[in-house]
């Protein structure tokens, strides 16, 4: 019983090294390089270098953008239509499909 204990502590460090290995990987590598290789990653880091944004940061409180985006978020509410908005048959006939789909998905999809 102790060997398993130990086996499985060992495989847990293991998986929680890789993981960490692969974010560090994708923070050094990968990240450059889709910078480099999609055209709108070089874009937003064009604009988010032109306008001096701390993209490091959890909430982008102190730029002037937020600001902008929030002005716009409450005007858009203020205007919207209400028969378009709520429970309408093209919202509940998404979300139903999107249950088939998942439905589908552990209904067919291997349980390895």
């Amino acid at each position: 019983m102790k060997t398993s204990n130990k086996h499985s502590r060992i495989r847990a460090w293991a998986i929680l090294s890789l993981c960490l290995f692969m974010i560090w990987g994708f923070g050094v590598f990968v990240g450059p390089w889709l910078v480099e290789k999609v055209p709108a990653m070089q874009e937003m880091v064009n604009v988010i270098e032109e306008q001096d944004i701390n993209s490091s940061a959890y909430f982008y409180t102190d730029i002037e953008a937020s600001y902008e985006g929030e002005r716009y978020l409450r005007e858009s509410i203020a205007r919207e239509v209400p028969e378009q908005s709520g429970l309408t048959l093209p919202f509940i006939s998404a979300i139903a499909i999107c249950f088939g789909l998942l439905a589908l998905g552990f209904r067919y999809l291997p349980n390895d």
